[in-house]
Order: C-alpha cells, then sequence, then structure tokens
C-alpha cells in the first residue's frame, strides 16, 4: 500500500505592522492540510500562500 506524503511548510513571522499579531506563509504540495490546521487554531486565511492570526498574548485596550 502507498502512503500519502505530504509536502506542506508553514513559515511563522510577526506581521510587519501589527506587533500582536503572527503571519504564516504556507508552500508545499499539501498546502491545504497546514491551512486547515492553521484556521482550527485561530488563523484566517488572508491569500492562497498567507494566513494571519490577530491579537496574540494579550488583549489590546478600546479606544
Amino acid at each position: 500500500m502507498a502512503h500519502l506524503t505530504l509536502d506542506a511548510h508553514a513559515r511563522l513571522a510577526r506581521h510587519p505592522e501589527h506587533p500582536d499579531a503572527v503571519t504564516a506563509t504556507i508552500t508545499g504540495s499539501g498546502a491545504y492540510a497546514a491551512r486547515a490546521l492553521l484556521s482550527v487554531h485561530g488563523f484566517q486565511q488572508a491569500d492562497e500562500h498567507a494566513m494571519i492570526l490577530d491579537r496574540i498574548g494579550h488583549e489590546e485596550p478600546h479606544l
């Protein structure tokens, strides 16, 4: 029986304009699996290869 191999990579970094946000850049043939897993953990899809997680670590004060 052949084994399915997923080749998905997610590079995490701080958002350049919002220090309390994290971006995930997703590459590889199994990117759909990485997007699904990240979405379960609160990431929102920005485009085909990027997802964003807002407000990490603490609540921001409301102005």
